[in-house]
């Protein structure tokens, strides 16, 4: 590998870098290009050379962090050995994820909120990462449901779309209240949706 390389690699690396930051911390539309490549320190010609556009860039910031999201997630449940701390454990882990961010909240939902063409790359983004999000939830629901025959009338796919449901639920309103309750509601609904009393 050259130098050219290495020093295109970095440059490349540093504007989505610095971009993530910013898109995150004060929204898609507020970000400019030119703040990205002064916070970057780099020049516009390195910027569009690596991107041709700041929708470009906001896809890419969009496939990193849902490559970087699911790949620690299913890393950490895959640690759980138990189906049933392993489905409990996951409201857990989105309530200490939900206060890191600062009730920031999610990156893919509030990018959508703010790109307004359902035809955008930024919102089909989105959702497949909704959909992987939606994958790991199945397979969790599915190890608990087989694991026990007290949940053999349970339906695997409404079980996991009404748990992503209440996740999804629990995250807008911490974000929206800045407040950790709504992960002790979720926590409550979940246990009722296997049955149990909450």
């Amino acid at each position: 590998m050259n130098k050219e390389t290495i020093q295109r690699g970095t440059a490349k690396e540093t504007i989505i870098r610095i971009a993530s930051d910013l898109f995150y911390r004060q929204g898609y539309n507020a970000t400019g290009i030119q703040q990205i490549i002064d916070a970057a320190g780099v020049s516009k010609g390195a910027f569009y050379t690596h991107f041709k556009s700041k929708d470009v860039l906001g896809v890419e910031y969009l496939q990193k962090m849902s490559k970087d999201e699911t790949t620690h997630l299913k890393q950490v449940l895959s640690e759980i050995h138990d189906p049933y701390k392993k489905y409990m454990q996951f409201n857990t882990l989105m309530k200490g994820w939900m206060v890191s961010t600062n009730y920031r909240g999610c990156a893919f939902a509030n990018m959508t909120a703010e790109v307004t063409d359902r035809n955008s790359p930024i919102r089909k983004e989105a959702k497949f990462h909704y959909e992987a999000f939606r994958a790991i939830i199945r397979d969790l629901v599915e190890d608990l449901l087989k694991s026990d025959k007290k949940y053999e009338d349970f339906d695997v796919q409404y079980v996991a779309d009404q748990f992503m449901m209440i996740t999804i639920g629990a995250l807008t309103n911490a974000e929206i209240y800045q407040d950790t309750w709504p992960y002790d509601h979720a926590e409550k609904a979940l246990r009722q949706l296997i049955g149990e009393k909450g």
